[in-house]
């Protein structure tokens, strides 16, 4: 048993180690004790954001737990650079594009729903966000990046092993001072985004041209400069490995999300 155990989790880090990550990661949502952790989280995942990480982390639910909206948002700190708006120029374009080179306009906002009922946790997702940026004064190119999901996402965990009834840290008084939980969970989502991630050359004929055809409807319009939209399902799966003894608990956790 322990050495499936073993494979299984040598599978899963081993998909993982493959990825090669040329930019910044997308992620659906993302718990807010999480980001002030590092996002360190695989391993913990226990609050309403559970489903984004880990779906073997259900397994340390015990009861109901109910979050109605669960908002997030979020905006660029435009006060940590404030001194490239001081005198900011009205009328010279190049100046104007010196000022804001590099400068990065984020703005998202949405919110999770979430039902976990024991081992079993179902969220509904509604996520927007929004980053344009600058770059390159040599040769001048607009970066858009624009994603608007709406889904849900659910999943169970089940466990085994002498501790597999023991939930979070565990009830002292009802078990057996040593032993270990493995835990293995699956979640299924369906996702329907709408979005537009382009760069844009701002002496290039291409935008120029585009914005210059008067005849063109506004969809039509996002279309040619790349918007799309579609609905897909998607899957993850994780383990976790749990380690009692005495008053200390060590979790071995890794997941592979967005399967497909």
């Amino acid at each position: 048993m322990l050495k499936m155990i073993g494979l299984i989790v040598f599978i899963l880090i081993s998909c993982q180690l493959k990825v090669i990550q040329a930019k910044e990661i997308q992620y659906l949502m993302r718990s807010p004790r999480a980001l002030l952790m590092g996002d360190a989280f695989t391993a913990i995942a226990d609050d309403e954001h559970t489903l984004f990480y880990n779906p073997a982390a259900l397994a340390k639910n015990n009861g109901i737990m109910v979050s109605v909206i669960n908002p997030t948002a979020g905006l660029t700190n435009p006060i940590a650079d404030k001194d490239k708006f001081k005198n900011f120029p009205k009328t010279d374009a190049v100046e104007i594009a010196n000022r804001v080179m590099g400068f990065p306009v984020h703005i998202e906002g949405g919110g999770t729903p979430s039902v976990k009922l024991g081992s079993f946790g179902f969220s509904f997702l509604l996520n927007f966000t929004s980053n344009l940026v600058l770059k390159n004064k040599t040769h001048p190119s607009l970066e858009v990046d624009y994603r608007y999901d709406r889904g849900f996402v659910f999943g169970y965990a089940f466990s085994f092993g002498p501790m597999a009834n023991v939930f979070g840290g565990g009830d002292r008084q009802n078990r057996v001072k040593n032993g270990y939980r493995f835990s293995f969970g699956l979640a299924a989502k369906s996702i329907n985004r709408q979005g537009l991630n382009q760069s844009f050359d701002l002496f290039g004929t291409k935008l120029l041209n585009l914005i210059q055809i008067n005849d063109k409807s506004y969809h039509e319009f996002r279309k040619d400069l790349g918007y799309a939209k579609g609905t897909g399902w998607g899957g993850d799966v994780g383990v976790e490995y749990s380690f009692f003894l005495n008053s200390i608990t060590v979790n071995l956790a890794t997941s592979v999300l967005d399967i497909g």
